[in-house]
């Protein structure tokens, strides 16, 4: 069975696209961990953590780095 995540408006008060973004970002990363942890991620791509900036990151995150 396949959770989803559904974002709305409560008590006819607006949710601004910002929040909604810090509450996805969150989810994100929520479920990143758990996936981590259950050793479904096999690493990360080496070229994509160059382009973004985030290589020392990924490098410390005890992933590997991987190739082509």
């Amino acid at each position: 069975m396949m959770n989803k995540i559904l974002f709305y408006s409560m008590a006819g008060e607006k949710m601004c696209f910002q929040h909604i973004l810090f509450y996805l970002t969150y989810w994100i990363w929520l479920l990143t961990a758990k996936a981590k942890n259950a050793g479904l991620i096999a690493g990360v791509c080496f070229a994509c953590s160059k382009v973004l900036g985030v290589y020392e990151q990924n490098l410390n995150s005890g992933l590997s780095m991987l190739t082509l």
